[in-house]
């Protein structure tokens, strides 16, 4: 009890504070797999990034390749093959780099869509409210 302008005034034992606050800590334990989901997410990423850039990388350097045999060409129908075919290569190549950019922009996407869902899971809905309040004179 504490006493206020000669009233005194129930209060809730500290002991309720504490079970709101476990009650909280649980609730947020509940969520924890989002860190687990977050990680998988990530892994994911990663992987699809990675095989896009395997992909891009074979492409450039068959692009390179070609090049070469197109300046080593010892005829001009075999030069203006190997361009014609290079030429193909490098709009593949340009396709596949616009690829890698939407498929980053979906992950992205994907990983602040689970962000906000778990975010949204997160906000405690806990009130807390006076039902009464005894309050007495001594006199």
């Amino acid at each position: 009890m504490t006493l206020s302008s000669g009233r005194n005034h129930i209060l809730l034992p500290r002991r309720k504070y504490g079970q709101k606050n476990k009650m909280l800590t649980e609730y947020h334990a509940k969520y924890f797999a989002f860190e687990t989901e977050l990680d998988k997410m990530d892994k994911w990423a990663e992987d699809k990034r990675e095989s896009l850039r395997v992909d891009l990388k074979d492409i450039e350097d068959r692009v390179k390749e070609l090049k070469k045999q197109a300046r080593l060409a010892s005829n001009l129908p075999e030069k203006l093959k190997l361009e014609k075919e290079r030429r193909q290569l490098e709009t593949k190549r340009d396709a596949a780099w616009r690829a890698y950019e939407q498929e980053a922009k979906v992950i992205e996407s994907k990983k602040d869509g689970l962000i906000d869902e778990i975010e949204k899971k997160l906000k405690p809905r806990i009130t807390e409210e006076t039902l009464f309040m005894i309050r007495w004179e001594v006199g």
